[in-house]
């Protein structure tokens, strides 16, 4: 539901807002970069705090890619190298070997989290939206969002550079808002999974427990020792046990 309100008011923006304010709201300095930037910090800590629930493995993948991602915010990659570390001509280029080794070595990383999750919750992940689990299709939302906004983001450039297309301003503002908003949806998504998550373990500790409580079970060696004094007393001139 949230991905679909974000995605009307996305529209709605980039349709009837004037293509400058847009640029203007969206700018690197603008108010949703600013809060993208936030959420994603705050989603970090989040994770990283949520330690009842998320393992030292889990929570460590997560909050690596929660903070890779603040940073591309930042173009903390850009300061670095240049360039995007996912571009092959950085690697091939005249960069410093040292800069090149140390890209590799921190992309490696966050390539190793983000499969690391994928395995260990792919199959859950599929179960519980199977059994519209709220969690599970948070989950999935997630990732659709980004992968949407991967797209919208190269869409124009494909028409323009491949298709030589013109694009209007009105067209690049509709675009910058449908990216930006739904950028800004991803970290939200992952703090809302995470209050689902909580919320899931609320309800099912007390059915946990009413279960336990409804079916009590009693040690061995205490019903053999309570059989033994509740026993009748043999007659006498009978030999007892």
């Amino acid at each position: 539901m949230i991905a679909v309100v974000v995605l009307l008011a996305s529209l709605v923006l980039g349709s009837l807002a004037s293509p400058a304010d847009v640029v203007d709201w969206t700018a690197e300095e603008g108010f949703i970069e600013r809060s993208t930037l936030m959420l994603y910090f705050l989603a970090a800590l989040a994770v990283a705090g949520d330690r009842e629930r998320l393992h030292a493995p889990v929570w460590i993948a997560l909050a690596a890619l929660l903070a890779a991602a603040a940073g591309r915010e930042l173009d903390w990659h850009k300061t670095f190298t240049g360039t995007s570390m996912l571009k092959l001509s950085y690697y091939l280029g005249e960069a410093p070997l040292r800069h090149k080794l140390a890209a590799l070595a921190i992309l490696a990383c966050l390539v190793a989290a983000a499969a690391y999750l994928a395995l260990r919750f792919a199959r859950s992940t599929w179960r519980g939206l199977r059994a519209r689990d709220a969690a599970a299709v948070t989950a999935a939302t997630f990732l659709a969002c980004m992968v949407i906004s991967k797209l919208v983001d190269r869409s124009l450039t494909v028409l323009a550079q491949d298709w030589h297309l013109s694009i209007s301003a009105q067209a690049r503002s509709l675009q910058l808002a449908v990216e930006e908003l739904m950028e800004l949806e991803l970290p939200a998504l992952v703090l809302l999974g995470l209050v689902q998550l909580r919320l899931a373990a609320r309800q099912v500790d007390p059915v946990t427990m009413q279960a336990a409580a409804s079916h009590p079970t009693t040690p061995p060696r205490a019903a053999t020792a309570m059989h033994q004094e509740e026993a009748p007393p043999a007659p006498e001139g009978l030999p007892r046990g």
